[in-house]
């Protein structure tokens, strides 16, 4: 019924930089593919700098923003996910998972994202844009 889309933490980070129109065109590929009224996008999560060197939440902010502006452009659903986590003052605490890499969060930020994604497709239906089985 509905496609959550994260993507966007590789193709920011310095070592692996996808130019932001190119990730921008993508986003629009992959909205117009699955249709904007089952597309969730979701903004990519910030990250732990001092342990990801290669990857800066100021450089993120900008691939979220361009996440905003596709869904605002499109009409697909969107979750602010870099936002939500950026705004905890303990945000570094959710990003610790099983590799402690500062970029794979751990089950506090997965609890979050699930939450946030179930709160979305309530909100979805309430609207009376879709119901779901």
């Amino acid at each position: 019924d509905l496609v959550t889309v994260l993507f966007g933490s590789n193709d920011a980070a310095a070592h692996k930089k996808v130019a932001l129109k190119t990730y921008v065109e993508n986003i629009f590929k992959i909205t117009d593919l699955i249709g904007p009224d089952k597309t969730i996008l979701i903004t990519p999560p910030p990250v732990d700098e001092k342990l990801q060197p290669n990857r800066e939440n100021s450089e993120l902010a900008k691939y979220a923003d361009a996440v905003k502006r596709v869904s605002e452009e499109t009409g697909c659903y969107l979750i602010d996910f870099f936002t939500e986590l950026h705004s905890r003052p303990n945000y570094k605490e959710l990003l610790v998972g099983i590799l402690n890499d500062g970029l794979h969060f751990g089950d506090a930020g997965y609890d979050i994202l699930a939450n946030l994604i179930t709160e979305k497709i309530h909100e979805i239906e309430s609207n009376g844009e879709r119901k779901f089985d």
